[in-house]
């Protein structure tokens, strides 16, 4: 996925992604609406490994800077991923799912992130890791 994300975001990527996955999501099943973690979620993809085509899609709704007003919603088929900026776009799935639905998730960040980011970005990476490492520490015990 890299070489493919690379070319999406005009960017060099670190080699090593985040994945989530392989998960399964059965009827009812919605995602709310989020930002996904700026210090390991920037460029994202979210691919489609197995739906039964037979019934409604589950799409993904997209809300931020750059989507057309009101939002967007993507659905995949099969073998098919949807690549968009995952800490900068709010992203969910909002319709409950009528069947199954397995997906696979990758994340990347480009080198030197955040170095040439703004310096919101900047800002909000470096509480996120504050936080985060906090919260490590409660969790170890330290």
């Amino acid at each position: 996925m890299r070489p493919i994300l690379e070319a999406f975001c005009d960017c060099a990527l670190a080699p090593s992604p985040r994945v989530h996955g392989l998960r399964t999501y059965l009827p009812g099943a919605t995602l709310a609406a989020h930002l996904d973690w700026p210090d390991a979620w920037v460029v994202s993809a979210t691919l489609c490994v197995r739906r039964n085509a037979s019934l409604p899609p589950w799409p993904v709704a997209l809300h931020g800077r750059g989507v057309p007003r009101g939002g967007t919603a993507v659905a995949l088929r099969e073998g098919e991923a949807l690549l968009y900026e995952g800490s900068r776009l709010w992203h969910g799935r909002p319709q409950p799912l009528s069947g199954e639905y397995t997906g696979l998730f990758v994340g990347f960040v480009p080198l030197d992130y955040p170095a040439h980011a703004g310096l919101a970005t900047r800002a909000i990476h470096a509480a996120v890791r504050v936080v985060k490492a906090a919260a490590f520490r409660r969790y170890r015990g330290h």
